[in-house]
This record gives C-alpha cells, structure tokens and sequence, in this order.
C-alpha cells in the first residue's frame, strides 16, 4: 500500500516500490491427501546435506505448513468450517472401516456432502463410493452401505466359482483324469487361458 502525498525519491519512483509501502503476508498451506504418515522433510535445513553450524545459521530456513489427515487429531478437523473437513476426515480413516462407519454416521456434513468433495475422496482413496448422476449433494453414509453390500455380495460370489473350480479338479481326480487333461477340462468348463487354468488346478491338486 502506498501513502497518500509522499513524494517519492527518484530511486523509489523508478523501482515502483516507495520507503512508505507495506507488504501483506502470504500464508501457504500444502494438503497431504494421503492416510499415511508424512515422512519427507518440512523446512529447507532437513533437506541440506551435512554443513558447517557456523555456515548453517546464517542460511535462510522456509517452513512447510503441512496439514496431514494422518497426523490431525479430529477436533483440529472441526476448525474447518467447509466440506474441506469430511474430505481430511474420511482419508484419515479409510483404512479403519469400523471407524470410517463410526465417524461418517456421527457427522451430518457426511449426510449432505458435496459431490466435487466424494469425487475427491474417491479419487485419493479409490473408493468405489456411487452416487446418483446429476445429483449436487452426496449421502456418504448411504454410498458406504452400498459399497460394504456390493463388496460382500462379490465375495460370495467369488466363494461360490472357487468352491466349484475345487469341485471340479477333485471330479477329474476321482476319475483318475492326469493333470495336463484337467487342466484342459478347466479351460473348457470355465473358460480360462492355460495360464489360468494350470494356476487355479495346482491349488487343489494334492
């Protein structure tokens, strides 16, 4: 800011910048949008390499102010006052389901979150969070349901096709069928590549 009827020296009014004038500082921020521990370096001086104290104390040091789901205790989270809030919390649970489920059902904001908030917790957590196309709004608590029912229902599915491959390979046995043919059966019956079959027929072939 420059004050009002200063007359600036000739220097001044050649570099634009007067003895008056003022500057406002810049705070930086740098989000880690990742669960686990931050273990790189946070100011200039940890990323020298081995120097002289003497030297070391006249050399500009800078600061990086670092906000880490991991390393944030869930009441320095309620300082923000955006969805900014779910995003940090939901990384620094993703890898604890029953907590996620805790903490998503005891915060509203989950209830009503921004949909750019869940593509971004989709997108640093891959989870396979789905919502309504064209919706501006996302119930995370609902989405949550919906993943831990489809994640099961693929289990029992993936239950189902691994108790009929061992069936299958135990049915050749009984027939004294040799490994090479079973395999071949295993190709046939399911569809696999040799790769596959030779794979899924030597986990049962005892």
């Amino acid at each position: 800011t420059k004050a009002q009827d200063y007359q600036p020296s000739s220097y001044e009014y050649l570099s634009g910048f007067y003895k008056t004038d003022k500057l406002l500082p810049v705070l930086t921020l740098t989000i880690f949008f990742g669960s686990d521990p931050w273990d790189g370096p946070l100011t200039l001086k940890e990323m020298y390499s081995s120097v002289d104290k003497t030297v070391l104390q006249y050399v500009p040091d800078y600061r990086v102010n670092l906000i880490a789901p991991e390393r944030m205790a869930e009441s320095e989270m309620e300082e923000f006052h955006s969805s900014l809030k779910e995003v940090l919390l939901y990384i620094k649970y993703s890898k604890d389901k029953a907590k996620l489920q805790e903490v998503t059902q005891k915060d509203m904001g989950f209830r009503t979150l921004e949909r750019q908030a869940a593509e971004v917790i989709n997108v640093t957590t891959n989870s396979k969070l789905r919502y309504p196309e064209g919706k501006d709004v996302v119930d995370v608590c609902l989405a949550i349901q919906e993943m831990v029912a489809d994640s099961e229902a693929r289990g029992e599915i993936r239950g189902e096709i691994r108790g009929e491959i061992k069936g299958a390979v135990e049915m050749c046995k009984k027939f004294n069928l040799s490994l090479q043919d079973t395999i071949q059966h295993m190709m046939e019956q399911f569809d696999f590549t040799a790769q596959r079959a030779e794979e899924e027929v030597k986990k049962y072939w005892k």
